[in-house]
Parts: structure tokens; sequence; C-alpha cells
């Protein structure tokens, strides 16, 4: 696995990661009535996903210098010490389609970090406008990353339909690290309010869930028409072998969420005793765990789909192009 996958799996892992904090707070934690006394445990929470949002931005900024680095050298032909100097990399910056596209994500990181690490109001959440604003500029995050892969060398549709697709999958994927730390903290802390947050936080999550695996299903399927000759590449091209791979870990998450959904988090939602609630939200906890190490695998499969020729007729121009631009 070359290095430029492992970055490009290690960005998208991160903008899921700041996108998903956002989203969780959106979706599933503005969505639950706070119980009694639980403001601290709420302002715990909060703090929890502005850290993995902190995170996500510290992570992706380091990832794409390090995307833009790699292909410098990659553009370039010439070895790190002199692919890595303010020339080559300016000319990379101004003269490709990536660079442009490395130009605006790189202001959209530094806008949201401006907004996130801005000192918070006495909530410790921001203020209402601020938030919402940084949650607008993580979601452009996620969807410019459509015009930074193969879809660029296609039609503009499919870039459109890229980026729902990573829309989607990082509303699903990046949400699940915060979900596991609300039923980690209810399962060490025993709390009956932890608790009861923890089982709302796994009922309210179901639906956008849902929505996000429908929206993947028909984007992935709208991708794979564009970059695959025919239903035989699956099995005759690395690309398609590597989809296979992607889609057999997709479908394991899609029956450890129908488990949680269907089974796990009902119970802890109708525990007749505490006790019961916490046997639940463990086994939930764990399902949980394993759902997001199974997308970590799905982050590194795309990440060598990225640097893969899919070997449709287009697949490769925008990156013909940039080379050609230098």
């Amino acid at each position: 696995m070359s290095a430029l996958a492992w970055v490009k799996a290690a960005h998208i892992a991160a903008s899921a990661l700041l996108a998903g904090a956002f989203a969780f707070q959106i979706l599933v934690l503005r969505r639950i009535a706070p119980p009694a006394g639980s403001a601290a445990l709420a302002l715990r929470v909060r703090g929890q996903l502005r850290a993995l949002a902190i995170s996500g931005v510290v992570a992706g900024a380091v990832s794409w210098l390090a995307w833009l680095g790699l292909l410098a050298i990659s553009m370039s032909g010439r070895p790190a010490a002199e692919a890595l100097t303010p020339s080559v990399l300016g000319t990379v910056v101004a003269q490709t389609t990536f660079g442009h596209v490395w130009s605006l994500r790189a202001t959209l990181w530094l806008a949201i970090a401006v907004l996130l690490l801005w000192p918070a109001g006495k909530q410790g959440g921001g203020s209402p406008p601020r938030h919402w604003i940084t949650a607008g500029l993580a979601l452009l995050v996620v969807c410019s990353l459509g015009w930074a892969g193969h879809a660029v060398g296609t039609q503009p549709l499919h870039a459109l339909v890229d980026a729902v697709h990573l829309l989607a999958a990082s509303v699903w994927l990046g949400m699940l690290p915060p979900l596991w730390l609300v039923i980690r903290r209810a399962c060490k802390s025993a709390e009956p309010a932890s608790a009861d947050l923890a089982a709302a936080a796994a009922r309210l999550f179901s639906l956008p869930g849902m929505v996000a695996v429908g929206v993947l299903a028909l984007t992935g399927l709208g991708n794979a028409l564009w970059l695959l000759d025919t239903p035989r590449d699956l099995v005759a091209t690395k690309y398609g072998l590597v989809l296979l791979a992607k889609l057999s870990a997709f479908g394991l998450m899609l029956l450890l969420a129908a488990s949680n959904r269907l089974l796990l988090a009902p119970a802890a939602q109708s525990a007749a005793s505490q006790a019961a609630r916490l046997q639940a939200l463990r086994r939930l906890q764990a399902s949980v765990l394993l759902e997001v190490a199974l997308g970590a695998l799905v982050l590194v499969l795309v990440g060598i789909l990225g640097v893969t020729a899919p070997g449709t007729h287009g697949a490769g121009a925008h990156h013909m192009h940039d080379m050609r631009d230098m």
C-alpha cells in the first residue's frame, strides 16, 4: 500500500470525524431531552464532541499538507528534496486541478480551525451562529473531496454524486465514534442519567444512519457505473477487486448496524432495571466498536481505490491533465 493511499485514507477519516462530530450533535444530541439535573453531563458530552472535531481538524490539516507533498513528488518525478520546494509546490497549487481544490480546502480547514479554537461561551459550545457556520464549513470540507478523486476525470455530475457519497459516508462513519464515547461513558460511570442518554442516543442514531446508508448505496452504484466498463471489471481489475473488498466490509457493517437497531438499542431502551440496561449497553458498546473498526478498514480500502486506476476511458484524466500543466 502506497504512502499516498495511507494519506488519502487518513484525510478522509479526519474529514469524517470532523463532520460526524457536528452531525451527532445536530441529529442526535439536540433531539434528546436532557434528564433532570444532567446539565453537567450534557456539557461534558459537548466538550467531547468539540475535542473530536478539533482532532479531526488537526489530522485533516496535516494529512492535506502531506497529500500535496506526495503529489508534488509524483507529478514532478523528482526526489523529495527537489520536489518539496516552494517552486514545485507553487506550480502544483497554481497550475493543476488538484492544486485549485487544495487551495479551497486549505482555506476551509483554516476557517474551521479558527472558529473551533476561538474561546467558547459560558456554556462551552460557542454561540449558535458560530456553531452552525462551522458545521456548514465541515460539510463543505467533506463535499469538496469529490473534486479531488477519480470523479473529476469523468463528468461534472459524477463529481456531484461522489460528493454526496462522501457526505453520507462521513455522517454515518463520523457519528460512530461519538456514539461509542457516549455509550462508553455510561458503561464506566453506571450513572442513570448517562445510561438514559446513551440509550436515547443509540435509538436516535438509527434514522440518520439508515438514511445515510440508503444514500451510500445509491451513489455507490452511480460511482460504479461511471468507473467500471462492465460488471466483469469487478473481478478482472485490481480496482474491481479492492471495490469488492470494500463492499464486503460495508456489508458486515450493515449487519452490525441492523443488529444494533433491531436488537441492542431497543434492549437498552426498554430494560426493566439499571443492571439490565448496563448489560445491554455493554453489548452495544462492543458492537459499535467493531463497526468503527470495519469503518476504518473501509476507509483504508477507499484510500487504495483513490490511487488505483479504475480502467475506464477517462478515469485518470484529471491526473494526466495535471501532469501536462506542470
